[in-house]
């Protein structure tokens, strides 16, 4: 099970930095600490869904909608692609 969730800018940045300070290395997994931020903010999943990344991509661009996908490479920097719908 995928779960979505929904997140701003600076709450990305915020989950980044508490890796950093957990010893985490650029491009490294911060889904303990993206899990642990979620839940202290009382945060919760919008969805869940069984489509790969790939597949809910494809979904929302054939509804018009676009996806914003971050990330950070093995030198720290982070970079973010907004998938727009295909026309």
């Amino acid at each position: 099970m995928q779960y979505l969730w929904e997140l701003t800018i600076d709450d990305f940045i915020e989950i980044c930095e508490i890796a950093k300070k957990n010893g985490k290395k650029p491009g490294e997994n911060m889904e303990e600490e993206f899990l642990q931020y979620m839940k202290e903010k009382g945060k919760t999943p919008s969805c869940a869904t069984e489509l790969t990344k790939e597949e809910l991509s494809r979904e929302y661009n054939s509804k018009g909608k676009s996806i914003l996908d971050g990330t950070i490479d093995n030198k720290g920097d982070l970079s973010f692609v907004i998938k727009k719908a295909e026309k």
